[in-house]
């Protein structure tokens, strides 16, 4: 099977309903398919990740302002002062930690402690590095910030990783494994409730309770600038322990799936047969070895096709998202420094970013209630695959808008090319004339962007990973992150001024390539 294929069976097939059992009463035409009803440890853990979102998106809010800016900055006061090009390295190496590690807490969910005791000793390191954070942020200990910072980084990126990189999967475990039936409607229409069309509005409500809690960064940003960044930091330090509690205490009403004997070292070895006979995985299937080699495995034929279908999603999601993730880590940092180059009208630039989420939770329940099922009516094939290429191609049209955006500061007085930076701006406390609204297009198609293609990531790495590997598959989906900070970390140098509609213009060039080449390998 080709990659293409695969990914069609893993994300279309959803029911395990005959031609004949699709039929209405008379006979006549296809039923069709819609999402069936919610647990309620869905929506358990649907307030759980809101609230860990919220002390996520919180902390990382006033992050940049924290590290660049001093405490005496006439504009935006900071704490760190370390300067846009070194606060962009930090913030770019944390987010690399962040993401590359869930691999290990993945590993032992699969393996051994099982998916809920991992998600307890994660969420212990995210809340001792919380509290460090708060501690760093305390203007008595303004001596000995910078070493705290750091710490608390790391323990905050170690444990929001294992948090990260299982709550995707831990949420899906809710969902009963059942087969498709079907219903009537209150209007008589018989219906097939089809689990992987649950799954899909799950992963959407789930994108939906995320950007919930985005909206933090409304109260930090307005609590650092009017009351200090210890406030700032107390809130989502108090929503985690809220989060945890949950957590711990709601044992007895979550889905708690044990773990299973990893698949990856038989997965490591059909591999490696695959390659060796000619690269292919049709060579490392049982009856294949028996045959030819006379030798016995210990899997079966349906778990080499597991197999290709996982190696499926790893190369549609190398292939794109560490580009995509490059353009969306603009958000949280170069974006934030460009909105302070910009008339404020007393908006604070570390603010604006929250027009992503409020777009994303004001559309996300009409797009998956009533656009979805209208085009799926209208004959469109709505599959994973198609909302991935709509939502790429977005993100290089917000990438663009965000060059235009920056050319536009370049082309203002008083600084032009180097705002903020010349004797005019009065020591930095005056940007370019231009308005800061004019970001709102760019988060604006940055949010359109994730509506389509973020819930489309989570339900291909869930629905085409081997069962006992669902954790790992989806924490490979989070290091595509990781791939993506660290190309930004390498491109950092040039972000600065005056090259930053170079910077965009790139961005968005590259974001189109990959969606030109998602589409014609992929999706057609």
């Amino acid at each position: 099977m080709t990659d293409q294929s695969i990914a069609r069976s893993s994300t279309i097939n959803g029911d395990n309903l005959s031609q004949d059992d699709r039929k209405d009463l008379n006979g006549n035409g296809i039923l069709r398919k819609v999402a069936g009803p919610i647990p309620g440890s869905v929506w358990l853990v649907m307030l759980l990740n809101m609230a860990e979102r919220f002390s996520f998106y919180g902390m990382t809010a006033p992050l940049m302002n924290y590290m660049q800016n001093s405490r005496n900055d006439p504009l935006h006061p900071g704490a760190l002062g370390w300067g846009q090009s070194r606060a962009s390295e930090v913030s770019n190496a944390f987010f690399i930690l962040s993401l590359l590690t869930p691999i290990g807490a993945s590993l032992a969910a699969d393996k051994s402690l099982g998916r809920y005791n991992v998600l307890c000793v994660t969420f212990t390191f995210y809340f001792v590095g919380a509290i460090l954070l708060l501690v760093s942020s305390l203007p008595s200990l303004a001596k000995i910030a910078p070493p705290v910072f750091i710490v608390s980084l790391v323990l905050i990126a170690v444990g929001m990783s294992g948090v990260n990189g299982l709550m995707a999967a831990f949420v899906s475990d809710q969902l009963p494994d059942e087969n498709s039936t079907t219903v009537a409607t209150r209007r008589g229409e018989r219906v097939i409730i089809d689990r992987a069309r649950t799954l899909e509005s799950i992963y959407n409500i789930y994108y939906w309770s995320i950007n919930v809690g985005g909206l933090a960064g409304l109260a930090t940003t307005e609590l650092e600038l009017h009351v200090g960044f210890w406030a700032a930091y107390l809130l989502p330090t108090s929503a985690l322990a809220f989060s945890a509690s949950i957590l711990y205490f709601g044992k007895t009403r979550f889905t708690v799936v044990a773990a299973e004997s990893t698949a990856l070292p038989n997965a490591a070895r059909v591999m490696w047969l695959g390659f060796r006979d000619g690269f292919s995985l049709d060579k490392a299937k049982g009856s294949y070895q028996e045959r030819k080699r006379h030798r016995q495995v210990s899997w079966t034929d349906d778990f080499v096709e597991e197999v290709k279908k996982a190696l499926a999603a790893c190369r549609m999601m190398y292939a794109a998202w560490p580009i995509l993730w490059i353009c969306r880590g603009q958000v949280s940092n170069n974006l934030v420094s460009q909105a302070a180059q910009m008339q404020s009208s007393g908006v604070p630039n570390d603010m604006m970013y929250n027009t992503n989420p409020i777009v994303i939770i004001i559309f996300i329940p009409i797009v998956d209630r009533l656009l979805f099922p209208w085009l799926r009516r209208s004959g469109f094939p709505l599959t994973a695959l198609t909302r991935l290429v709509c939502g790429f191609a977005l993100e290089a049209l917000a990438m663009a808008m965000a060059a235009i955006v920056q050319h536009l500061i370049y082309r203002s007085g008083p600084c032009y090319r180097y705002p903020l930076s010349c004797s005019a701006s009065d020591g930095g406390s005056i940007p370019n004339s231009v308005s800061i609204f004019l970001q709102v297009p760019i988060f604006a198609l940055e949010a359109f962007s994730e509506i389509l293609s973020s819930p489309a990531g989570y339900e291909l790495a869930y629905t085409m990973a081997p069962s006992n590997m669902k954790s790992v598959l989806q924490a490979l989906f989070s290091t595509t992150g990781a791939v993506g900070s660290s190309l930004s970390l390498a491109l950092s140098p040039l972000y600065g001024d005056p090259y930053m509609v170079w910077v965009y213009s790139s961005l968005a060039t590259a974001m189109g390539i990959v969606t030109l080449i998602f589409y014609f390998i992929w999706n057609r």
